[in-house]
């Protein structure tokens, strides 16, 4: 018989951006076991799906690194997110503001969510696209400027010392562009958490609140964006679960803690439809938007024809 301790460890493929944890709070359960209601527009399409179904790529977090298993990142980041997410419950619990260490650990969470989305690593992968075709045109030039950037490739390791393309040759497949420029993960990864400290007073230097939806109000949504795709927004609005919300803000101190009612309801749920990539995400399907400044209560199958692919 094998132990478990020898047995090798298996290797997670299925990286979230919005953790599951996260997401479990707007489920109709509020568990990871409960089911989300899902509107998805770029598939045009709607469903019931658990937290673990959405939101994530496969080896979004990926490692390249001798020293360590492909998802170490993965998996350190899901243990801090598991704290973060059990401050999470503590205020949908009490709907009562925390201390400051341990709202910290929220802080982090939400800019996490921020610099790990999909729209901006497509964004930068688009960046970097353009930049490396340019460059490549830049060095076929001319055959003087060619092999000179072939001579300094080799000599520092770049290409193979015996790869000897012709000028005409390496010329002709820049300009068909017929490839692809492959941006690795992990190189998201550095970069993102490069950006990490730099940007985080921007949402930790604010007053931050709860905000409790009051009785009688509807339910607030989620989406696969939670986090502003920018940290100087004022103020940052983050959802908790479908009776909490998070406001933090740069100009006053608010109270720790206000109820907000369905207006207020309906114009988060409206930024939040319209602040997400591809999903959104409600404990039931009916939610409250502002429509031309106006309530309603809309079937998400209804907000699906004007929303579809954007």
């Amino acid at each position: 018989m094998v132990s478990k301790a020898s047995q090798p460890q298996q290797v997670s493929h299925n990286h979230h951006y919005v953790s599951a944890g996260y997401l479990a709070q707007f489920t109709d359960k509020g568990t990871k076991k409960g089911l989300l209601c899902v509107l998805d527009f770029s598939e045009k399409k709607f469903d019931r799906k658990k937290p673990k179904e959405v939101a994530s790529e496969v080896d979004y977090n990926l490692v390249e690194s001798p020293n360590l298993t492909p998802d170490a990142y993965e998996t350190a980041q899901g243990r801090f997110e598991g704290e973060a997410i059990r401050r999470i419950r503590e205020i949908c619990k009490s709907g009562m503001m925390l201390d400051e260490h341990s709202f910290s650990y929220i802080h982090n969470l939400i800019m996490l969510f921020i610099i790990k989305n999909p729209a901006l690593r497509n964004a930068r992968t688009r960046m970097q696209d353009t930049i490396y075709r340019q460059a490549m045109k830049l060095n076929t030039a001319n055959q003087r400027i060619y092999e000179q950037s072939v001579d300094r490739a080799k000599k520092n390791g770049f290409i193979s010392p015996h790869l000897n393309t012709p000028y005409e040759k390496a010329k002709d497949f820049v300009e068909r562009g017929e490839f692809t420029i492959h941006i690795p993960s992990h190189s998201h990864v550095v970069t993102e958490m490069s950006a990490f400290n730099e940007l985080l007073p921007f949402v930790a230097e604010r007053y931050w609140s709860v905000m409790n939806v009051a009785i009688g109000a509807p339910d607030l949504i989620t989406c696969d964006r939670p986090a502003p795709p920018q940290v100087n927004v004022d103020p940052i609005i983050f959802t908790i679960s479908p009776r909490r919300a998070l406001m933090g803000i740069t100009s006053f101190r608010p109270p720790n803690e206000f109820e907000i009612d369905i207006g207020q309801v309906a114009r988060i749920n409206t930024d939040l439809l319209e602040q997400a990539n591809n999903q959104i995400y409600s404990r039931n399907e009916n939610i409250t938007l502002l429509k031309e400044n106006k309530i309603g209560i809309f079937d998400m199958r209804q907000i699906f024809p004007a929303q579809a692919g954007t």
